[in-house]
């Protein structure tokens, strides 16, 4: 049975993946910056919602993340 923890770790570590993968893209020299630009609204979403998370995953927890998990996710 999942609780409502396993969800946010489920739904961060999806978000890192994004977060990386748009960080990628978007510093992507060989893409025209005009279709870069189109996506930065969305990478913000991303790392808004990773905050957030964050903050949701650190209550439940009853602790700071650490910076691996910040940085990499969470290990499933």
């Amino acid at each position: 049975m999942r609780n409502a923890l396993s969800d946010c770790i489920e739904q961060y570590n999806k978000l890192i993946k994004r977060q990386k993968d748009g960080a990628i893209y978007l510093d992507n020299p060989n893409v025209p910056m005009e279709e870069r630009s189109r996506w930065i609204g969305k990478f913000q979403e991303i790392l808004s919602s990773l905050n957030a998370l964050i903050n949701e995953i650190e209550n439940k927890l009853g602790r700071k993340m650490t910076k691996k998990e910040i940085l990499e996710g969470f290990i499933e």
